[in-house]
């Protein structure tokens, strides 16, 4: 499961930083997050869809575009505290300085924002598939409106 989420998140090999990267598969860390986004986006957009189903105003494609926001942004905190953290208690544990600038944890987390983006439109777009009661308009006309 590790090779596969590091493949997503180095981007299949075109954000692959040395020491970084191999710090980040053999901490496991991109299990972990891959792990925690999908939980995150999946749960995220069934609340969001459930709320729909009540809610008339969260029929406008702007609640959705805002609610995947916060949710992206939700796993940009996961992705770079996982990270952070993690790196910081195996290099804590070796008596070292974290060799690695806010810039490596963020370019991480900003991979994440973007796999948790994809995570939600594609979660959105099944939902709509599986569900009967979801109008089919949001984030766009998928299916004919039940309305």
């Amino acid at each position: 499961m590790n090779d596969f989420f590091s493949q997503l998140y180095e981007l299949f090999g075109s954000s692959y930083i040395e020491g970084f990267s191999n710090d980040l598969f053999n901490a496991g860390v991109y299990t972990s997050t891959g792990l925690a986004t999908l939980a995150v986006t999946i749960l995220g957009v069934i609340v969001f869809y459930l709320l729909k189903a009540q809610k008339p105003l969260t029929f406008r494609r702007t609640v959705w575009f805002i609610w995947t926001l916060v949710l992206c942004v939700f796993c940009f905190g996961i992705a770079y505290a996982l990270a952070f953290s993690t790196l910081d208690g195996v290099y804590a544990e070796l008596n070292q300085d974290l060799p690695y600038s806010f810039g490596n944890f963020t370019g991480f987390a900003l991979i994440n924002f973007l796999w948790a983006a994809v995570y939600c439109f594609i979660t959105s777009l099944i939902v709509q598939l599986v569900c009967i009661n979801t109008h089919g308009d949001v984030p766009f006309p998928f299916r004919k409106s039940l309305k």
